[in-house]
């Protein structure tokens, strides 16, 4: 009888090794999907790191409501912006067309903290320096921002499908958003700003790579606010990237040299 006992309490005892092994592999294949999805973040952040050259396309879309409009104000607006160029960070360089809300198309020419421009239909060059305001360049997102985002990987999540992998990053702190407007609204649209005093606000980006190579493909800007006077403002920056990497090379266009200066506001 003692002998069964024993026998018994072994058997008993296999079952529950058994059981709590059995309970293992879920508790590894999940710590294993956590470590799959943080390098894979890291390797998206890395590639939009390393972005030297490229084609840029960035299409702002601006909706906002006035609580109290004023008197021949519309309740509702709705503006468009758009760029499209190539551009060479490591010398900080850009080269485009850049078409604003009423649909004015200038041609655009950064290099090395100044603007250069002027109306397409015309040839007189205009010079503006923005080195205070170097996230307004249009490149899509600023290495700040990819720097900062790299000390707070664990805030992204992360999806896929067949093609793409794509890494999400949502903020609705508002003394948060309103201290770093410059770092993540002002490099889509130089028009959006957030707020101390907003009721509420929310900024949503989304960085999309190619699942083959990493390259980066696109980035999503989504910012929304809700101001102290009930007023609302909804902006949305679709950034689309080719040949990122390809050696595409940026020359001044012809009569820069010959720019005059406007310390003026650019519409």
């Amino acid at each position: 009888m003692l002998n069964f006992k024993k026998i018994l309490m072994s058997i008993l005892g296999l079952l529950m090794i058994t059981t709590l092994v059995g309970c293992n592999p879920f508790d590894s294949k999940n710590a294993n999907k956590q470590a799959a999805d943080e390098e894979k973040i890291d390797k998206v952040l890395q590639s939009f790191e390393r972005m030297k050259t490229g084609e840029i396309h960035i299409v702002n879309t601006e909706d906002g409501k006035h609580s109290t409009p004023l008197p021949g104000q519309p309740a509702t607006y709705h503006n468009e912006k758009e760029f499209t160029g190539i551009f060479y960070l490591r010398q900080d360089l850009i080269l485009g067309k850049f078409k604003n809300e009423a649909g004015v198309v200038y041609d655009y020419y950064y290099e090395d903290g100044e603007l250069y421009y002027k109306l397409e239909t015309q040839s007189q060059w205009k010079r503006k320096k923005y080195d205070t305001d170097k996230h307004e360049r249009p490149v899509g997102i600023q290495r700040d921002t990819i720097s900062y985002f790299r000390t707070i990987e664990d805030q992204f999540t992360i999806t896929e499908d067949k093609e793409t992998i794509t890494i999400h990053y949502q903020n609705s702190d508002i003394d948060f958003l309103s201290q770093n407007s410059d770092l993540f609204a002002t490099s889509a649209n130089n028009r959006f700003h957030f707020f101390p005093d907003d009721k509420s606000a929310e900024l949503n980006i989304d960085l999309t790579v190619s699942k083959k190579d990493y390259t980066p493909l696109s980035v999503t800007f989504t910012c929304s606010r809700r101001s102290y006077s009930s007023s609302k403002e909804k902006m949305v920056s679709q950034v689309t990237y080719s040949n990122i990497n390809s050696g595409i090379h940026v020359e001044a266009p012809s009569g820069v040299e010959n720019a005059i200066s406007d310390e003026g506001e650019l519409k």
